[in-house]
């Protein structure tokens, strides 16, 4: 998988984003080793237009993503931002903040991107370096260097404040070709293979080089210093070839897929993936786009997994702990319950036994004595002696032959002792519950676990948020599961507006039959079914009173021409209002209830809708139904937030306070 870009990639880019001329630098984020630069550009796009944010026909908005040594590329996706900017994050905050782009170029066709930016009277040049492990220098307009990322000596260049910026020395120079160049590059390689020689001394990069070799129809393993001057000169048309697709824009972009999985980016068809499967895009900003975020999200999903299955390995660990720890305690109080038990069944022969042993000990007999004594009373069949296993000078004690041995002190009070056994098995035995509890606690854990259940870097590209921009936009609205536009007015001033400049003859226009209740119109809604005017009728309920006041309604609709602002002479009709005369069709009982989801648009932006549910199901995968209740508006938007916020969508407080009713919820499932 391509992990950096190479020279010829980044002259396709730059072609593009010279689209960026005069956009205003709006914000600077940096994420780690990210840099985004959200800008605002007045004027219709053109060839990055699959880029524009929200806006209109006249200006839009864009984000240019650069990541440090690697990439740079117009982007549809964020990251959550950090809390606290970096120092250097706010030095480009004050002092480009504002400004405007004049230019940006590539100097010769290296991997370095330069753009001059007007801040003011000042032009500030900010230089990305996307090589090595990478920089970013901010230099004024005669390239004196203002501040820098990283503080580096080279030699040849210092990249320090206060110093002139020089370029890196070029190892070859891919905007003025020439085969004399070429074969010093190629002949002069310490690499074994033409196709690292290709990739590394002649600054191609790998699928490139890969290209030439395929095109030239040389071995790509072979020594580059054995190559004829035939074969230098085959390599040299093909590598031509290349850059003057590059230079002349002549761009298929494609990124190349296997088995659904996204393994390249190219800006043009290479003859090296002819076989391969492959998504075509627009332009190249947007094939890099959907392939580093790919990318990236199947690098987080890889780490999830990863992280996961540690994660379950350390739970199964703990649950085989929790198991041989309760076998264990089993078995321990199994002993000692057996050795009380013993005693208690042995008590006045243990008692006779201590008794006698301590008194020929006081008798004055010795150790030696007293074992011979023992072996003699066990041979007669004494069931005292037999009782005793053996004998433990050093501590006055007699170890009996219980349950593998019963260590007894001569003078030790031997109830006091069965005693401490059974409450010592007890003991053990009131913790068999809790352990087992545990136990089941551990394996249900096991059962559930999911991604939220573990920490690891959750900063993944997310899709960016879509505010309609038709010219409904601005009202309630929803398509029904049938595909027909159903549009309700917020207030009394939208209720005037809808009717009387967007209503047309083959509408149908819908109301509640209560006081406050909103218009609706059906576009096309004479052609509905059945299913498209309950969705309409509960759209209209669930935005009028009948929602505050918890209770089902009845909703009418009649056509265009019923509805009027003519009343009788010297009688009034407010704005909002209007006069519905003719015969009614009604939707009975209709109870309020409505649907939260997200719509995905294509590969890289979403937006919220709400609806009936058999509208709302029809495009979102995960929604949440609200009925009317007694949580706060605020509460509510706060829980469908964190819901859709698990899926990677991000959506605005502002865009659900427009789309739900006023006041009084509650969530009645989540999907």
């Amino acid at each position: 998988m391509k992990t950096i870009i190479s020279s010829l990639d980044l002259t396709c880019i730059v072609r593009e984003l010279a689209e960026l001329r005069d956009a205003k630098v709006e914000k600077v984020y940096q994420i780690n080793d990210e840099f985004i630069f959200k800008l605002y550009k007045e004027g219709k796009p053109t060839k990055t237009e699959s880029f524009r944010g929200a806006g209109t026909k006249s200006h839009a908005h864009y984000i240019l993503r650069v990541i440090n040594g690697k990439l740079i590329h117009l982007t549809q996706y964020l990251k959550e931002n950090p809390e606290v900017p970096s120092h250097f994050c706010m030095y480009l905050r004050k002092y480009l903040h504002g400004g405007r782009i004049v230019s940006i170029t590539q100097p010769g066709m290296e991997r370095i991107v330069e753009v001059r930016i007007r801040a003011g009277a000042s032009i500030y040049r900010l230089i990305f370096e996307l090589f090595s492990k990478g920089n970013v220098i901010v230099t004024d307009d005669s390239h004196k260097i203002r501040q820098v990322l990283k503080v580096k000596s080279y030699g040849s260049r210092e990249l320090r404040p206060n110093r002139p910026y020089n370029y890196p020395p070029s190892k070859f120079d891919l905007s003025h070709l020439s085969v004399l160049s070429f074969k010093r590059a190629i002949k002069g390689s310490r690499k074994d293979k033409l196709v690292t020689a290709l990739a590394v001394n002649v600054a191609l990069g790998g699928s490139y080089a890969e290209e030439v070799c395929l095109n030239s129809k040389i071995d790509k393993d072979k020594d580059p210093k054995m190559l004829s001057d035939d074969e230098i000169n085959k390599c040299y048309e093909h590598l031509v070839s290349l850059v003057k697709k590059v230079k002349y824009l002549e761009l298929n972009p494609r990124v190349i897929l296997k088995e659904g999985i996204p393994i390249d980016v190219a800006p043009f068809k290479l003859k090296i993936y002819e076989d391969a499967d492959c998504k075509e895009f627009p332009n190249f900003n947007m094939a890099l786009d959907y392939y580093y975020v790919a990318s990236e999200k199947a690098s987080f999903e890889m780490r999830k997994q990863e992280t996961i299955a540690s994660e379950r390995a350390r739970i199964k660990h703990q649950v085989m702990g929790q198991e041989t720890h309760l076998k264990d305690m089993k078995r321990e109080a199994e002993a000692l319950r057996v050795k009380a038990e013993s005693l208690k069944s042995n008590l006045y022969l243990v008692q006779s036994v201590q008794e006698s042993l301590l008194n020929a000990k006081r008798g004055g007999y010795s150790w030696i004595d007293i074992r011979g004594m023992l072996k003699r009373e066990k041979d007669s069949g004494s069931p005292e002696a037999l009782l005793v296993k053996d004998l433990s000078p050093d501590t006055m004690s007699m170890i009996l032959d219980i349950n593998d041995g019963l260590e007894v002190g001569l003078s030790e009070d031997v109830a006091e002792l069965m005693n401490s056994l059974f409450e010592r098995a007890k003991k053990l035995e009131s913790k068999f519950e809790g352990t087992l509890n545990a136990i089941g606690d551990s394996k249900k854990k096991l059962d559930d676990l999911s991604v939220s259940d573990v920490s690891f870097e959750r900063n993944v590209p997310k899709k960016v948020f879509h505010k309609a921009s038709e010219w409904y936009a601005h009202f309630k609205w929803f398509y029904s599961s049938e595909g027909f536009l159903v549009i309700t007015g917020r207030d009394a001033r939208q209720n005037e507006e809808l009717i009387n400049k967007y209503l047309e003859p083959k509408d149908l226009v819908l109301h509640a039959d209560v006081h406050g209740s909103p218009f609706t119109i059906i576009r096309d809604g004479k052609s509905s079914g059945e299913p498209t005017r309950l969705e309409a009728a509960q759209f209209t309920a669930l935005h009028s009173r009948a929602w505050e006041l918890k209770s089902s309604i009845d909703v009418y609709y009649v056509k265009p021409h019923q509805v009027s602002k003519q009343v009788p002479s010297g009688e009034y009709i407010s704005t909002g209002a209007f006069m519905v005369t003719g015969k009614k069709s009604y939707v009975r009982n209709v109870l309020s209830e409505l649907c939260v989801g997200v719509e995905e648009l294509g590969d890289f932006n979403y937006r919220l809708i709400t609806g009936p549910k058999p509208a709302v199901v029809k495009k979102s995968r995960h929604y949440l139904i609200l009925h009317p209740g007694d949580d706060s508006k605020s509460e509510v938007i706060k829980k469908v937030r964190e819901h859709f916020k698990n899926y990677g969508y991000s959506i605005p407080t502002e865009e659900l306070q427009k789309a739900l009713p006023s006041k009084g919820f509650k969530v009645y499932s989540i999907v």
